[in-house]
């Protein structure tokens, strides 16, 4: 080895030249070999870090994949179907996709589930079937498919022995989920009532699941005229409901006059019929009861004036039961004799202060004389009743069959 200063062989090696002093530009190879030897080995501190750094990368590679998998809309779909397997209704509602309605509510959805499938668990066993492959499917699908998704259920209930199917169907929500995968939501399809249109008394406040309704929801659309007197009867409006679960919901009006009524309707019912109070009830029976008697007494002895007590002069009902007497008096030589056997009272409604309904189921006995002999039979009609204060004083004023 020569010193690359003075240009003299080294006698020895080593850092300096032991000629002119100066390093001599090359490096004790036991010096090389203990560097190498020292800077290969790692600290302690150093694995420890590393390890740790390799742990985390498998979990974050498990964990992203388990992620990806419960994302999928064939196991948010498989999600929402158990729940409704073990009547967790509350727990399905939360993977629904629902569209903007107050009356959307998670009460109402658990109720009509209830309503449906009842309180318990109903699903024997279930699976999602593989769905095959397609061959050829075009831009429209391939767009389709990628906003959409529709799994199909194969399940047995509880107590059966052969397969139900069932295809729910998945959309993206439009957010991510765990910031990097698109969440999907069961859409709700044909179980939502798109408009439940309901007939209140003119300037009564609606509520439904004690949310009040808006004035703006009142159409203009014609009432159900449900007293049938189109001259004096309480008018009506139409308010429109958007969205409503189609189950059993609490209804309740307060009308002008201050009289609250509240009902549980389904949403197929449209119109609301106010249920009077115990007082108004009673009358309302007696009153019908008195007319049977006052009728059976005018039409065995042929007299109008029998149905003063209980019907309005000259109203519809009045001037039908005179038709009919007078029928009967152009048949001089036959007598007719009429019995009541049973009443029963099957509805009362009443509107907001002046008109009544009443729905009756009657068994009656006739028996016609003539010349010839008697011949008795039996009739079954089922009446409806129209009642409205008259001078103070409920009084019929129309009377037809149901």
């Amino acid at each position: 080895m020569y010193c690359q200063n003075c240009g003299k062989e080294a006698v020895s090696i080593g850092k300096f030249c032991e000629f002119c002093g100066k390093e001599t530009g090359f490096i004790n190879n036991d010096e090389v070999k203990v560097s190498s030897t020292s800077n290969s080995k790692l600290s302690k501190k150093q694995k420890v870090i590393i390890g740790a750094a390799c742990i985390v990368l498998v979990l974050g590679v498990i964990l992203y994949q388990l992620a990806a998998s419960l994302s999928r809309p064939e196991a948010v779909a498989e999600k929402y179907f158990a729940s409704l397997a073990k009547a967790d209704y509350e727990k399905a509602y939360k993977f629904l996709s629902l569209p903007q309605s107050e009356f959307l509510t998670k009460e109402s959805y658990v109720k009509y589930l209830q309503e449906k499938y009842g309180t318990s668990a109903w699903i024997a066993t279930f699976e999602i079937p593989e769905e095959k492959s397609k061959d050829k499917d075009t831009n429209r699908e391939r767009k389709e498919d990628s906003l959409f998704k529709s799994v199909n259920i194969s399940y047995i209930k509880k107590g059966d022995s052969y397969p139900d199917y069932m295809t729910l169907r998945v959309a993206k929500s439009g957010s991510k989920k765990y910031f990097l995968f698109d969440e999907w939501k069961v859409t709700p399809g044909d179980i939502i009532r798109e408009e439940w249109l309901i007939s209140v008394p003119k300037g009564a406040v609606l509520f439904i699941d004690g949310k009040e309704v808006k004035k703006e929801n009142i159409i203009k659309e014609e009432a159900v005229n449900w007293f049938e007197d189109s001259d004096d009867h309480a008018k009506y409006e139409v308010y429109s409901v958007k969205k409503v679960f189609p189950c059993k919901h609490e209804v309740k009006v307060t009308m002008k006059n201050g009289k609250e009524t509240v009902q549980t309707l389904a949403s197929q019912e449209t119109t609301i019929k106010i249920v009077p109070d115990d007082a108004l009830e009673k009358m309302a029976k007696d009153i019908i009861k008195k007319h049977n008697e006052n009728w059976a007494a005018a039409m065995n002895v042929l007299d109008i004036n029998h149905m003063k007590e209980t019907v309005v002069e000259n109203s519809e009902g009045w001037l039908n039961i005179l038709s009919a007497i007078n029928d009967r008096k152009t048949y001089s030589s036959t007598k007719y004799t009429e019995t009541l056997i049973s009443l029963e009272f099957d509805q009362i409604y009443l509107d907001d202060v002046s008109h009544l309904r009443v729905e009756t189921s009657e068994k009656w006995k006739t028996v016609r004389t003539d010349n010839y002999g008697s011949y008795p039979y039996e009739s079954n009609p089922s009446w409806v009743y129209l009642f409205k204060k008259h001078d103070d004083k409920w009084l019929v004023y129309k009377v037809r069959r149901k």
